[in-house]
């Protein structure tokens, strides 16, 4: 599994993991430890996810269904008229001329509504 033991006083645990007491463990889903020095793993930024456990690297935190953004930088709400279905980098698209979305942060096609009088 994901356990460590080591008897030194001072533990480093290895990039991916942190400090649980005297033990090493995985960073979870949504935090990642990129420096060995560090005794505990950071937070993904803002809307942010990481696809596995022990991960390595702000890079790994992946911007959610519904937001844009990536590689390491905040990700926001996708605006009204547009969205995003997939987690990762990237921006969000349009919906089809004539459609909007009611809500921010959409997360699929479906969600492009028809306008009102269109």
């Amino acid at each position: 599994g994901g356990l460590h033991r080591f008897d030194t006083k001072r533990i480093l645990c290895p990039l991916g993991f942190e400090r649980d007491n005297r033990e090493c463990v995985v960073c979870p889903l949504g935090r990642y430890k990129e420096d060995p020095g560090r005794d505990f793993c950071a937070v993904c930024p803002g809307n942010a996810v990481t696809r596995g456990e022990a991960s390595s690297t702000v890079l790994e935190c992946l911007c959610a269904s519904g937001f844009g953004g990536g590689d390491g930088s905040p990700c926001y709400e996708c605006p009204l008229g547009t969205y995003k279905d997939f987690e990762g980098t990237g921006g969000c698209a349009m919906c089809p001329n004539g459609t909007e979305t009611l809500q921010l942060a959409s997360t699929n096609l479906t969600l492009c509504l028809c306008r009102a009088g269109a």
